[in-house]
């Protein structure tokens, strides 16, 4: 899990997230983990053993934890785990019948398997972006232009920055259409926007970082 931001705005903290050399999928899986939830992974859909198992426990405090949290760091990296904001969830790679493929550990790119359940929410990715971020910013990674449409074609209204903090207005495919970020005044460029579409994903790769404010 690659975590490159912590800022406190009101009080809040922005966590943010983004992973470049592993495969986008489809979006994440958002665990219930309020309900004590023990997730087991599996190697293989034909494995009757779970080559792994996260079980999120209470504290005598009523924190919740993860049991073995050490242990299972050594393997277990999903897309965003901080309980005490109220975040954990997994990317989601691909789905079939019963079964989720999901990366269980974001710097590795490593996968396994786990069985559909209640509290194993699936949110797609264009949902996820418009519902649950609050920001969006740059990698370096990426150099992206900022288009005036949804379309490789269109005006460029200038580069995106390491110094914009955009939200999501809307997403069109591969395309998101952003606006500088006034509430959370995370923006520093001194050139903002007030509507503009970037490319958010590309061969299968995510371009852009997001922040999610608990």
């Amino acid at each position: 899990m690659k975590h490159f931001l912590s800022i406190l705005f009101f009080l809040a903290p922005l966590l943010a997230f983004g992973q470049k050399n592993i495969n986008l999928g489809l979006g994440v899986l958002k665990i219930d983990f309020y309900k004590k939830p023990t997730l087991y992974f599996y190697a293989d859909t034909l494995q009757k053993t779970p080559a792994g198992t996260v079980s999120v426990i209470q504290d005598k405090q009523g924190e919740y934890l993860i049991k073995n949290s050490t242990q299972v760091a050594s393997w277990f990296q999903p897309e965003g785990l901080w309980l005490d904001y109220s975040i954990f969830i997994i990317r989601l790679d691909t789905s079939i019948g019963k079964w989720h493929k999901v990366v269980v550990n974001n710097e590795s790119g490593r996968t396994m398997w786990t069985k559909s359940e209640p509290i194993k929410q699936v949110v797609k990715w264009p949902a996820f972006l418009l519902k649950e971020t609050t920001a969006i910013e740059k990698l370096t990674e990426f150099n992206l232009d900022v288009k005036l449409a949804p379309s490789d074609g269109a005006k460029t209204i200038k580069k995106m920055e390491q110094a914009d903090c955009f939200e999501v207005l809307e997403i069109k495919g591969e395309w998101m259409r952003v606006r500088t970020n006034e509430t959370l005044e995370c923006n520093e460029s001194k050139r903002p926007i007030k509507s503009g579409w970037i490319r958010w994903r590309y061969n299968n790769r995510m371009t852009i970082g997001y922040g999610l404010t608990c």
